[in-house]
């Protein structure tokens, strides 16, 4: 209901235009990824970072690709907070030179003030979910944990993990 056919198709038109290898992927394959934002309510492709139509190689073809949707941490934000349950949603990169301190069990407490000067290297992520009951679920993962989960398949020269790491990282806690 709340996409045209005509918008489906000029943003299937824009996705292809950003990323011409979408081109050589399965005609199945690339419909079916639309198919399940326009049911999600996400677009994909665009500068709100719901989601992102990535052609993987089809093992043992040369010209073949396959596509896949990946969902970027706002699209992800912005189904949770449609469910009617979370508030709010925030994401941060924690850097080696930034005053933070995370601390669980009883009385947990978050403590992060970003460097002004250098940041340094990326050391950890943090989510903190607020629920519309006015609780707040924090989820913290150190960049070794971030690593492993960016490194469990191989990653194509055009993957968001090489082009927006620490944005990938957010989307991963």
């Amino acid at each position: 209901k709340h996409i045209t056919s005509d918008r489906f198709i000029k943003i299937l038109l824009l996705c292809i235009d950003r990323n011409p290898d979408l081109l050589k992927c399965t005609q199945k394959s690339l419909i079916t990824c639309m198919m399940q934002c326009a049911e999600l309510g996400l677009t994909p492709g665009g500068k709100q970072g719901h989601a992102h139509l990535i052609p993987y190689k089809v093992k043992g073809e040369d010209l073949n690709r396959r596509c896949e949707l990946v969902f970027g941490y706002q699209g992800l934000i912005h189904l949770a907070k449609r469910s009617g349950t979370v508030l709010d949603v925030e994401a941060r990169v924690v850097h080696a030179n930034d005053d933070f301190a995370c601390e669980f069990g009883l009385n947990p407490r978050l403590r992060h003030i970003p460097s002004m000067k250098d940041p340094g290297a990326a050391n950890g992520v943090y989510c903190i979910t607020t629920m519309l009951a006015g609780t707040k679920h924090v989820e913290f993962m150190r960049w070794d944990e971030i690593q492993r989960i960016k490194n469990r398949k191989p990653l194509q020269s055009d993957s968001p993990w090489n082009t927006d790491e620490e944005e990938q990282a957010r989307k991963t806690a």
